[in-house]
């Protein structure tokens, strides 16, 4: 099989060649290396009877395993590459390599179906995920990301692109994994899923009690209660504002600088107060439904609306 014209450009990477290997679970194809699968898939492998199903499943998570390797290039490559040529590059490759394991996807699906219907769904479910996030980064949301000349576009951009991706593999590894052994989550599988749950954490309980300020300030006529509002709101700009998605960033500045002008004008500061309250119960909803929060949700409830 032909190497792409994208795959060519990396093939020389140093970058690509230091990807570590976990032993007895790597390969080659077509001179691109696999990056690490996790220990515990190396040990599902060993016990998936029968071996026709094994057969059927290795690669599929050997591509999942590359697809994730070329993410964490693409995001070291957002912080050193400044002209994200080489970035664009690696994303233009993960399209393709998608591509391919959709195909692969579809093959398992029909062959799965003559040993485990359950697994069947699972590959059919797998490919329809798959496909609609590809379709939403490449298509919908960075088109450009498609082209075969460089395009300007910003890291926010990137990085969203990055985030949707790296979320899609790793949750379609992981549902293949559970699919034989549904003890196994993500804060197992992946290292830096923990720090995903962590931060979502963080964001649920700060957003909450951001909710519960805004609502103090609207039931109080009383200064303190606008001080401990705003307050807040300058500490959750600075520490935890970059947990949220980007795409949330400017419309969460948007209402803070709408709370400060108006904080000494009780007649504008009311509607002003009842539109992020609102703003703040939908984004609470959304950061819930986070798929890091499914297995660890969030403690306490949010306040009703």
């Amino acid at each position: 099989m032909s190497i792409s014209t994208n795959e060519a450009h990396l093939d020389s990477d140093e970058s690509l060649r230091e990807q570590p290997r976990a032993e007895g679970l790597q390969s080659e194809a077509h001179g691109v290396p696999l990056g690490p699968l996790p220990t515990q898939i190396g040990v599902l492998l060993g016990r998936v009877e029968p071996p026709q199903m094994r057969a059927i499943i290795s690669p599929i998570f050997d591509e999942l395993a590359r697809l994730l390797s070329y993410l964490n290039l693409i995001e070291a490559g957002l912080s050193e590459d400044d002209s994200l040529q080489k970035t664009g590059i690696i994303f233009r490759l993960v399209h393709e390599k998608t591509l391919a394991l959709l195909r692969q996807l579809e093959a398992g699906t029909r062959r799965a179906a003559h040993f485990d219907e359950g697994v069947r769904g699972v590959l059919d479910g797998m490919s329809f995920a798959i496909r609609h996030e590809l379709r939403r980064v490449f298509k919908d949301e960075v088109p450009e990301l498609n082209g075969s000349r460089h395009a300007q576009l910003s890291r926010a951009v990137l990085v969203r692109a990055y985030g949707l991706l790296h979320n899609c593999f790793q949750q379609s590894t992981i549902t293949l994994a559970q699919a034989f052994d549904p003890s196994l989550d993500g804060p197992q599988l992946f290292d830096d899923y923990r720090v995903k749950v962590q931060q979502s954490l963080v964001l649920y309980g700060e957003l909450l009690a951001l909710l519960g300020r805004v609502r103090d300030a609207r039931t109080s006529s009383g200064v303190l209660s606008k001080h401990s509002l705003v307050s807040h709101l300058k500490h959750f700009r600075e520490e935890t504002l970059h947990f949220l998605m980007y795409r949330d960033w400017a419309e969460f500045e948007g209402f803070v600088g709408e709370v400060l002008r108006t904080y000494d004008e009780p007649d504008d500061f009311e509607p002003v107060l009842q539109k992020f309250d609102s703003y703040l119960g939908t984004l609470l909803s959304h950061v819930g439904m986070r798929d890091a929060l499914r297995s660890h949700p969030p403690a306490g409830a949010r306040p009703d609306a």
